[in-house]
């Protein structure tokens, strides 16, 4: 972990079958908090978020926010309610 070629380390272990060694799920648990932290300071309230649905739970302006529903997307773009 740490600098290096993260591109290079990805194609390497997908060869490999192996982890590489930014593994994304971390990746994910990390950018979350930026997310929530920005959500936070635009509606100006401290948010309670519920980890395992992964949503604002005192808030719903906010979890649109994280939800990705607080913007219009082109037809075809837009993110799903369910997968």
């Amino acid at each position: 972990v740490g600098g290096g070629n993260h591109y290079q380390n990805f194609i390497d272990a997908v060869l490999a079958r192996k982890q590489p060694s930014a593994d994304v799920e971390l990746g994910h648990y990390a950018s979350s908090l930026c997310h929530l932290a920005n959500a936070a300071y635009r509606v100006k309230d401290t948010l309670q978020f519920d980890p395992e649905k992964e949503v604002c739970t005192n808030n719903p302006e906010a979890d649109a926010i994280l939800q990705g529903r607080d913007r219009k997307y082109r037809e075809g773009f837009g993110i799903p309610e369910t997968i």
